[in-house]
Formats: structure tokens, sequence, C-alpha cells
């Protein structure tokens, strides 16, 4: 293959590779950091304190569990990361917290989402609980769960496709110590920030377009 043909190929794919990897795809997960002030602690000398962490949310995920409820609507459970029963590897998913700049010793590399929905009463929306949820808590791990409670909330499935604060009538933090610690509640604070980023494209998809690129070149070389 000569070194203009070369330049053409590259000058043709050279578009879809700067496409992916300055845009994430439609569907990718959206990291969330989120903020707020510790309103309970063990140790009363951090309330009033701020405290912000971050996670990651896939509005598109399949739930692994779903029952419905009486009345309308259902629960339904999402796993990521090291909470997935098929397929329990750290994924990039998980919460971290900070208190101050202090950040919370609970290592954790999954993330569960549980979704509570139900028909409002006073409207055509639904009233829905989130939790996410870290863990599972044991002996030696404790607990991230930060709560997200709205009422009638408009256009809105099981898990909303982005979260806005506004959306919520309480959005909470609480941290759980491992369970053989005291006392039961480490941390209880109220959210009052959330910014979402989307989650670049991964670089498998960058490589697997450059493998492309690779394999086209070796045809057209041995065509020639």
């Amino acid at each position: 293959m000569s070194r203009s043909g070369k330049n053409a190929l590259v000058a043709r794919l050279a578009p879809a590779l700067l496409f992916v990897l300055a845009a994430p795809a439609d569907a990718a997960p959206i990291r969330y950091d989120f903020g707020g002030v510790v309103t309970h602690s063990y140790g009363s000398e951090e309330v009033g304190s701020r405290f912000s962490g971050s996670f990651v949310y896939d509005p598109d995920a399949q739930a692994i569990k779903t029952v419905p409820e009486e009345g309308g609507g259902a629960y339904k459970e999402y796993a990521y990361g090291t909470h997935h029963p098929d397929d329990p590897t750290p994924d990039g998913s998980g919460i971290e917290v900070r208190i101050g700049d202090e950040p919370l010793p609970l290592r954790i590399d999954g993330l569960t989402i549980e979704s509570n929905s139900k028909p409002s009463p006073i409207g055509e929306g639904i009233n829905l609980n989130l939790v996410f949820r870290g863990g599972p808590r044991n002996d030696d791990q404790g607990e991230f769960y930060l709560v997200f409670r709205g009422q009638n909330m408009q256009g809105v499935g099981s898990l909303p496709p982005q979260l806005l604060l506004e959306q919520f009538s309480t959005s909470d933090l609480v941290v759980l110590p491992p369970l053989q610690s005291a006392p039961d509640l480490v941390y209880l604070g109220k959210i009052d920030t959330l910014s979402a980023t989307p989650v670049p494209e991964p670089a498998w998809t960058v490589a697997a377009l450059m493998g492309v690129a690779a394999w086209a070149a070796r045809r057209r070389r041995n065509a020639g």
C-alpha cells in the first residue's frame, strides 16, 4: 500500500477516532459528585462539617431483581461491579465519601441501587425511593447509603434518566460502621449539591477502531 493510500485511510478514520475520544456514548454512565452537611454523628465535633463524594450511575442498567408491589409499582434491584452476581469484578463503580478533606476508610468496589416506585395518589407521576448502597456490610466493612425520595415525579421509570436534586423531596447520606463496631450510626447528612459528568467512552472502543484501521491497511497492501 502506498504512503498516499495509508494517509487517505487515516484521514477517513481520524474523524471517527476523534469523535470517540471526545464524546461519550449516547447511553454512557454518568459520574455524580455530591456534597452536603453532616447533621448527626457519634462524635459531635463532626456535626455541621461538609461532606462530599461521588458515584457512577447507569440509567440504562437492567434490573437483576424485580418484585411487584401491592397496589402497583415495583421494587427493583440493580447491581454493579463486585455486587453483580454474574460478574463480581470491579468496574469503576462504587461510592466514595469524604468528611471535610478526609476520605472515610471504607473501600467499596461495587454498587447496588434499590428502586421502589408506586403510582402517586395525587397525580400521574410516581413516588420513588432510590437507595444507592455500597456494601455488603459485615464485620470488617462498613457501608454507605445515599437515599433519594421523590413524590409525584413525572416521566420517570424505575431509574430516572438523570438525577436532579430538585426532583427529590429529601436526599440523605447514611454511613454505617462495620458490624463489630459501635455505635450503629456514624454519620447522617443532608445532600445539597449534585452535579453530573458523563463517563468517557472506554479505551477499548478506541483500540477496536485502531484495529479496524490496521486490518483495512493490510487488506489494501495484500490486494496491491
